[in-house]
């Protein structure tokens, strides 16, 4: 159940990236079609990585 909790999150979060809905997530950004964190561009990969370590490090709480 955590599994498929995280992957929604990140899918949450990348869509709304893409989207404009956030602008920045932890310092990184998706800026004419790249994602970006500072100056540096990164592959979507890199990006769909940190947020799963980000959500899966226990930053959240599933109560009952």
């Amino acid at each position: 159940m955590k599994q498929k909790f995280i992957k929604e999150l990140m899918d949450d979060t990348i869509l709304q990236m893409k989207a404009g809905v956030t602008k920045e997530f932890k310092g990184y950004m998706y800026l004419y079609g790249e994602f970006q964190k500072g100056c540096q561009i990164l592959e979507e990969q890199e990006v769909w990585d940190y947020i799963y370590q980000f959500w899966s490090l226990g930053t959240f709480f599933l109560g009952k």
